[in-house]
Formats: C-alpha cells, structure tokens, sequence
C-alpha cells in the first residue's frame, strides 16, 4: 500500500492521519511484502488518547488477516510472551493443556497461516528483562517455547505494533528494531472529523460537544480522550431527548472527577449542552426532512 492509499483507507473508517503516519505505515507493509528474516515492526510513542492503539488495531483491519492484543505491564514476563503454564488445565488434570504459548509465540505460529498484527500495548509498562525477551524475536522472528523448541514467525507475514506513554526510557536495543512513531493530539478540526464520522453525527453536533469536552477537561486538568468523545456523542445521538439528557451523557463519558461533573451542571456547562442538543434537534430535522 502506497502512503495516499493508507491516508484514503484510514478516513474511510473515521480515523486521521497524517502524511508523515501514513509514511512509516506504508514502509512497514512494505518490509513485510519484503520478507526476510527481521520482523517489522513500529514503536508508536506519545501521550495516552492519541489513538496509538487504534491505528495499529486498524492496519490489522487494512490488512484483513489475524490480529492479537497484548495489554503489558510490570509483572509480564517470559510466561505470557513466550511460553507458560495454564493454571486451569493444570488443576483439571489436562496434561496436553497445561503449556500454554505466550503472545510472541501465538504470533508466530499465527503469521504461518495468514497476516498477522499483534499489538503490545504499553511496552513501557514492561520491566527491561520483558523488553529484553523481544529483542531475539524482533531479530530472528524466533518464540522459545521449551528448551531446545522454538516456533519461528513468517515475517513476511507478520507486523509488531508496539506503543508505549514512555513513562521509562526504552532500551537502545529495541529502539534499533523499530521504526519509531510520534503521535500528537489531534488539531481542533481533527477531532471533529474523527467524531462525526465515528459517531456518525452531524459536523455541528461533534462541534459543540467536543467544545463541551474541552471545558470539562479544563476543570478537571487533563482532557478525555477522542474514543470517550466518539462514544459519548453516539450515546447521545441515540437516545438525548433534553439538555438534561445531554449533561448526563456528558457526565457519564467525559468528566472522570467531581471537578468535571461540577463544570458540566455549571452555567456555562449547561449552556454548551444546551448548544449540543440544539445541534442535535437541528441534524434530526435535517434527516426527516431529507426522508
């Protein structure tokens, strides 16, 4: 896939991008097309909310093969990315059950049969040893699964889509292996874009509620993310009957404090969600009328 048809494919699922992701997207397809013995893979970097995981989520969608997810964190360790025991099936006396293959491992063996994209979500969370246990496999393509035993991926057929928040440096030794990806907040218009088209609400309606979203975030000192913004304006644009209806779904989506409930209940609060549903009243009669 070419960058402008990486562009073309990702808007047509509601999701922006840049030329520059576009870029580093196609590069690492093209590796895989490629083959060799590496396996590619991007380390996408940058604050939570700006959509690291879904764009990785989504290549795997381009591609329309296998897709595996590994949520990490400090106690990951050899277990769960290489090879492990299953404590279910050792308590059932399942013998054939009782090793079960870690995520690097599932990859592999998936990347035999079809394309695959496996995301490792949060790699700074990981300690340095975890880190380390990628290093053989982003070079080699290799899971040991036992002693003597590994299974070896196809890189021609798999992508790893790691992202970290980068709250601990990353080894000099990985950064090599990836291509690396900052992502940044979404512009104003960015977000609007993002949240009608996901939505599938009118322009004005994600307008004013992504206004509504940046007060409450103001009170509460950190923003909510784009996908609580999406989900928020589908909820609303579903079943909001009333101004009221919109502060509750506001409520319920994008204040995480007291302080953010406090802003939405405030006059101004109210008076940009009563500028949401007057969007919202406005886009329905819209809809009717065209019917």
């Amino acid at each position: 896939m070419t960058p402008a048809s990486i562009l073309k494919n990702l808007a047509s699922r509601g999701h922006i991008v840049g030329p520059r992701e576009a870029a580093v997207v196609a590069a690492a397809l093209a590796e895989m097309r490629r083959g060799g013995r590496a396996v590619p893979g991007v380390l996408a970097t940058g604050a939570p909310g700006t959509g690291k995981t879904a764009l990785g989520e989504l290549i795997a969608e381009l591609l329309g093969g296998g897709f595996l997810f590994a949520q990490l964190h400090e106690w990951s360790g050899a277990d769960e990315l290489l090879a492990g025991v299953d404590a279910a099936a050792a308590v059932a006396g399942e013998a054939a059950s009782v090793r079960r293959l870690g995520i690097l491992a599932q990859a592999a063996e998936m990347s035999q049969r079809q394309p695959t994209v496996l995301v490792l979500d949060e790699v700074d969370k990981a300690s340095e040893a975890a880190e380390a246990l990628l290093l053989d496999f982003m070079q080699s393509g290799r899971a040991s699964v036992a002693p003597g035993r590994h299974v070896v991926a196809r890189p021609g057929n798999l992508l790893v889509w790691a992202t970290s928040n980068e709250q601990r440096p990353h080894s000099e030794a990985l950064l090599r292996r990836f291509r690396r990806l900052r992502l940044y907040p979404l512009t104003r218009r960015e977000r609007i874009d993002v949240i009608a088209a996901q939505a599938v609400v009118a322009r004005g309606v994600a307008a004013t509620l992504d206004r509504l979203a940046e007060y409450i975030g103001e009170a509460e000192g950190a923003p909510s993310s784009i996908s609580e913004r999406v989900r928020c304006a589908a909820d609303l644009a579903a079943v909001a009957e009333s101004s009221d209806d919109i502060a509750a779904l506001a409520a319920a989506w994008l204040a995480r404090e007291q302080a953010g409930e406090a802003a939405v209940y405030s006059r101004r609060g109210r008076q940009l969600c009563d500028a949401v549903f007057a969007e919202l009243v406005m886009a329905r009669g819209g809809r009717r009328a065209a019917g």
